[in-house]
C-alpha cells in the first residue's frame, strides 16, 4: 500500500549519506566516493544510488544518450562539482529522433537537481509517480535547458503532446501529491514547454526567477494548489508548428487555494499564423481566487490576459497594477486586447480590475475586449489608465548562454 511505501522511504532516509562523483574521464571500476576516482556512466550511477546519497557531476563533462534514473528513493541530490569557471555538466540526447529523458525520478521524495546543462531530451527532468503517492520537497534550480522539442514526425497538431523541460506526471488514477516544489533561476531556450503537471496535485509551487525564451507550446501549465509564479521572464515565445487550440506563456487549469502571478515580464508572445490564442496568460478552465499583480505584458500576439473558462468561467480574480503595452493587437479572433473577457455560454467572470496601465493598439483593438456585450460587467474596475501614448517599461534582455558558475545573478533581465 501507499502507506507502507511511505514508511519504507522514511526508514531509508535515516541511513548515512554518501557523496558519489561522476566524470566523463572516470571509470565504473572506481569507488566513485572521491573526486580523484569518479564513476563514468549515468546508468551505473543509477544502479548504485541509495536514499540520502549525493551525486556530483564534473563540470566540463558531457554524457551523450545516457539516462539517470532514480527510483523509490528519498533525500537525493544531483549537483555539479569541480572548477567553477568550467561549463555545467551536460546530459545530452540526439535532438528530435525519439522520446527520451535525461533524468527520470520515479516514486521518490525530497529530490534536488541543480547546476546541470540538459539538452535534446523530450523530458529532461521527469518526475513520475504511481497511484496515491505523496511526496514533498522537490527542487530544480540553476539549470540550463535547451532544444527540448518533440520529434517532428511524432507531432500532432490536435493533441498538444509536447516535450517538457520539467514535468510532474502520474499515469495512474489516484490521489497523487507533490508538495513544496521549487523551480528557480533556470534558463530554458528553444523548447516546447517549460513546466508541466498532469495527474499530480502540485502543492506549494514556487516558480521564480526563470528565463524562458523561444518556447513554442504552452510554456507553463498551472494545475495545483497555492502556486506562486514570480520574477520570471518570458521572451519571444513563438510556435514553429501549428497547434489547433492555440498556445500561451502560462495556461491555468484546475487550481485551488491562493495562487499568484506577480512581477513577471511577458515580451512578444507570438503565435503560428492563423492559430488561436497567442496570449501571455490564459485562464483556460474555471479558476477562483487567483491574483495577477505587477506584471508587464508587451506586444503579445493575443491578449495579455484572457479570461476564458470553457464551459463555465472564473471568479474572484484580482488583476492589479499590471502594464499592458500594445497587447493583443494582431489576433483577429476574440482573444485579443490587453485583457480579453470571453464569457462562455454567457457566464460572466467576476473580480477586480484596478490600477492597471494600458497602451492601446494603433489598429483600434481595445484595451479591454469583450466577446459579448457587458461581458466584464461583474468586474469592479477602478483607477485603470488607458492611453495611446508610449508607456515606458523595463524590457527584458536575454543572454543566450548560461551564466558562468561564478555569477551571482539571479536572473537575466536588465532595462534597456
Amino acid at each position: 500500500t501507499m502507506a507502507v511505501a511511505w514508511v519504507l522511504l522514511m526508514l531509508l532516509s535515516v541511513t548515512t549519506a554518501t557523496e558519489y562523483y561522476l566524470s566523463d574521464q572516470g571509470s565504473d571500476q572506481n569507488s566513485g566516493t572521491d573526486a580523484s576516482a569518479p564513476w563514468l556512466t549515468l546508468p551505473y550511477a543509477s544502479s548504485r544510488l541509495q536514499s540520502n546519497d549525493v551525486l556530483l557531476l564534473a563540470r566540463g563533462s558531457i554524457w551523450h544518450q545516457q539516462n539517470l534514473t532514480l527510483k523509490n528513493l528519498a533525500n537525493i541530490s544531483i549537483d555539479a562539482y569541480g572548477n567553477a569557471t568550467m561549463p555545467r555538466p551536460m546530459i545530452e540526447e540526439a535532438i528530435g529522433f525519439a522520446y527520451t529523458s535525461c533524468i527520470d525520478i520515479v516514486d521518490s521524495t525530497a529530490v534536488t537537481v541543480a547546476n546541470l546543462h540538459l539538452g535534446g531530451c523530450t523530458r529532461p527532468v521527469h518526475f513520475l509517480f504511481g497511484p496515491n503517492f505523496h511526496g514533498a520537497n522537490y527542487s530544480v534550480t540553476n539549470c540550463f535547458f535547451r532544444d527540448v522539442v518533440i520529434p517532428q514526425d511524432m507531432y500532432n497538431p490536435q493533441s498538444g503532446t509536447w516535450a517538457r523541460a520539467i514535468s510532474f506526471e502520474s499515469q495512474s488514477p489516484g490521489n497523487v501529491v507533490a508538495a513544496n516544489v521549487t523551480v528557480a533561476n533556470n534558463i530554458a531556450l528553444r523548447l516546447d514547454s517549460f513546466f508541466f503537471s498532469q495527474g499530480v496535485n502540485v502543492l506549494g509551487l514556487q516558480l521564480v526567477q526563470n528565463t524562458v525564451a523561444q518556447c513554442g507550446g504552452n510554456c507553463v501549465f498551472l494545475r495545483g494548489t497555492d502556486m506562486r509564479v514570480h520574477g520570471n521572464v518570458f521572451l519571444r515565445d513563438t510556435p514553429q508548428r501549428l497547434f489547433l487550440h492555440g498556445t500561451t506563456d502560462i495556461i491555468i487549469g484546475s487550481v485551488q487555494g491562493a495562487n499568484r502571478i506577480e512581477g513577471n515580464a511577458f515580451s512578444n508572445r507570438g503565435e503560428f499564423s492563423g492559430g488561436a490564442d497567442g496570449c501571455a496568460v490564459d485562464f483556460e478552465t474555471s479558476a477562483a481566487g487567483f491574483a495577477i499583480v505587477g506584471n508587464t505584458f508587451a506586444h503579445s500576439y493575443g491578449a495579455g490576459i484572457m479570461v476564458f473558462g470553457h464551459d463555465t468561467t472564473s471568479h474572484n480574480l484580482t488583476l492589479d497594477n499590471n502594464v499592458f503595452v500594445q497587447s493583443g493587437c494582431l489576433q483577429p479572433r476574440g482573444d485579443r486586447g490587453g485583457v480579453a473577457f470571453i464569457c462562455p455560454h454567457g457566464n460572466k467572470p467576476d473580480g477586480t480590475l484596478r490600477n492597471n496601465v494600458f497602451e492601446t493598439c494603433s489598429n483600434g483593438v481595445p484595451a479591454i475586449y469583450e466577446a459579448i456585450p457587458n461581458c466584464s460587467s461583474e468586474f469592479v474596475k477602478s483607477n485603470n489608465t488607458i492611453s495611446s501614448s508610449n508607456v515606458v517599461v523595463a524590457m527584458p534582455y536575454l543572454e543566450l548562454f548560461a551564466p558562468p558558475m561564478t555569477s551571482n545573478l539571479t536572473n537575466v533581465m536588465i532595462p534597456v
